[in-house]
């Protein structure tokens, strides 16, 4: 709908994703006949929500890699049932059409920064007002004890999409962090050639994208030395005058 730009699924082809979905749902096999089906139904609807894509690997790659009749649904698999389980029925088969060019976060004004202790995100929004959030993570009993930075540093990155995803919507958003490791894990789930091994980073990547999905837009990152992230960096230290 060029008029709307909107993306939309036909309610009779979302409810037989979701009649799919819900009976693999606690299914340990499926032909893979039968998976392949729901797999092609599920890259049609990807099509309207391409961060969407990112749940769709690890099927494509069990299907390439199984030859007997049957295909197991194993922990990585029941993942993805259950991201899409979550985010069809929210969309009611609706999407907004992305915007051919990337927008780079010193556009939007867009920043977030973490630390062992904190978290911080600071963004103008379209009325040219300022909005800030900042704390320290035991606030939400997180124990950052043995979390390594990487992760908080995309967890603080969620929780600005959740925040203002609203504001992004249409939107490709490079954004800016001072870790190269959740800059690579970002941009190689975006492009669609890589994938994470670190559990931790995994959770926080599925959220991630799952809010991207919800609010129609794609996200990729960029690198930003630690010094010129100031906004973010005082938000995350609560230094609300600075």
């Amino acid at each position: 709908d060029a008029v709307n730009e909107e993306m939309r699924i036909s309610a009779a082809r979302l409810d037989k994703v979701l009649s799919k979905l819900e009976n693999a749902r606690d299914r340990s096999y499926m032909l893979r006949s039968e998976f392949a089906s729901l797999v092609g139904l599920l890259s049609f609807v990807a099509s309207c929500a391409p961060a969407s894509r990112v749940f769709m690997r690890r099927m494509f790659a069990s299907l390439k890699r199984s030859h007997g009749r049957f295909l197991r649904l194993d922990r990585g698999l029941k993942a993805d049932v259950a991201f899409w389980l979550r985010f069809a029925p929210t969309q009611n088969g609706k999407s907004l059409m992305l915007e051919e060019e990337w927008t780079e976060a010193e556009e939007l004004r867009f920043w977030t920064d973490a630390s062992l202790d904190g978290f911080g995100a600071a963004f103008q929004l379209p009325t040219g007002e300022w909005e800030y959030f900042g704390g320290e993570w035991s606030q939400f009993g997180v124990d950052t004890s043995e979390m390594h930075i990487s992760i908080l540093e995309m967890l603080a990155a969620a929780m600005a999409f959740d925040t203002w995803g609203a504001h992004l919507a249409q939107r490709k958003v490079i954004t800016r962090c001072d870790n190269l490791s959740s800059v690579f894990t970002i941009n190689a789930l975006t492009g669609g050639g890589g994938k994470t091994t670190d559990p931790g980073m995994l959770v926080v990547a599925r959220e991630m994208f799952f809010i991207c999905a919800k609010h129609s837009f794609l996200t990729r990152s960029a690198h930003i030395g630690t010094k010129l992230n100031v906004l973010a960096d005082a938000a995350s230290r609560c230094e609300w005058e600075r």
